[in-house]
């Protein structure tokens, strides 16, 4: 990080110098190892009292450094008194989702899958946060906020946990854990799910461990060799998101993977855009010729069902075939499924 200091000067210039700077220091350059893509983030603060320190000031164009990346990189943001209150609320969060996983309080829920017969035939695991004071803290954001302030691995590592034990009670359902790209380029983390599995007596086989494209796209020795480590020990691997990303063949190839998961993206708009449907086909055309499971993710109506069976999906998620529930109630749930 640098600073810069521009005297007589206005927002309207502070803007146009702010923007030249993130274009200045964004785009490709070439590196020994090959190019690589740069991008640049700003925070302005403008002096608007003639006491204010320089610390303060420092302070200020930090917080509005901090909204410029989470509003997605590559641009400027100007400080805004509303941002102290939105940074505070994020540091409260923070610290009381480190409470949590200190206390061992997140729970884990659990969507069914089920194949296009309508038999349940697997389970996602899905962390769940309910704050003492605020409630329940949606996913969308505490996960985001896991990642951002170094937490991830713990809450990957508790969900595994916990989905480890509550997959004792169930047999023959394949149960389904999220990994990070942060906790797969972790060295540690395939000796951490092994010794998990010794401390619970749950069995890799029962697991597919879902994946992102953000993951591959490292494209490292060391998440190859962990995916080749994991594999062996016996999990099952799924592509998520499939179809949103930047994924291609050569990963798919490289890579061990059993599973491709079609975004909802692609299922909320069937059977009737066109263009949806010829994506979904196409990764399920895919999927067959490489011997790979297909799963569609938020499948809500049964026209969109319909039109992915028809297109011969291989496993089927969403509100329309179970919501979220705790896992003392997967096994009656699973009972009451009716075969199509």
């Amino acid at each position: 990080e640098f600073a810069i200091i521009q005297p007589d000067t206005d927002p309207a210039g502070a803007a146009a110098l702010a923007q030249r700077v993130v274009e200045g220091l964004s785009g490709e350059v070439d590196l020994s190892i090959g190019r690589a893509e740069l991008s640049c983030s700003v925070g302005v603060a403008v002096v608007s009292d003639a006491e204010q320190g320089q610390a303060e000031l420092l302070r200020q164009a930090d917080v509005a450094l901090y909204r410029a990346k989470e509003a997605g990189r590559g641009r400027f943001a100007f400080f805004e008194p509303e941002m102290d209150a939105a940074l505070r609320l994020r540091k409260g969060l923070e610290r009381d989702l480190r409470g949590a996983l200190d206390n061992e309080s997140l729970t884990v829920a659990y969507q069914p899958l089920t194949d296009a017969k309508g038999a349940m035939v697997g389970v996602e695991a899905l962390a769940r946060w309910n704050h003492a004071d605020r409630g329940d803290i949606s996913p969308a954001i505490f996960i985001p906020l896991a990642e951002s302030c170094g937490l991830i691995g713990q809450v990957g590592a508790a969900v595994f946990r916990r989905a480890c034990y509550d997959s004792l009670r169930w047999s023959g359902l394949e149960v389904s854990v999220n990994v990070s790209a942060l906790q797969l380029s972790n060295p540690g983390f395939v000796d951490e799910i092994e010794a998990t599995l010794v401390e619970t007596g749950a069995r890799a086989d029962s697991f597919m461990l879902e994946i992102t494209e953000t993951a591959l796209l490292k494209d490292s020795d060391g998440v190859h060799e962990a995916l080749r480590r994991l594999k062996r020990m016996g999990f099952r691997l799924a592509l998520d998101d499939f179809g949103t990303g930047y994924a291609s063949l050569a990963y798919l190839r490289r890579h061990p993977i059993d599973k491709l998961k079609i975004d909802r993206s692609f299922v909320s708009s069937l059977p009737k855009n066109e263009e949806s449907m010829a994506v979904a086909s196409a990764i399920v055309s895919l999927a067959k010729s490489l011997g790979l499971k297909t799963t569609a993710e938020g499948v809500e109506t049964k026209g969109q069902l319909d039109a992915l069976v028809k297109l011969g999906c291989s496993e089927f998620q969403g509100y329309l075939l179970g919501r979220p529930m705790p896992a003392e109630a997967i096994t009656e749930a699973r009972a009451a499924f009716k075969v199509r």
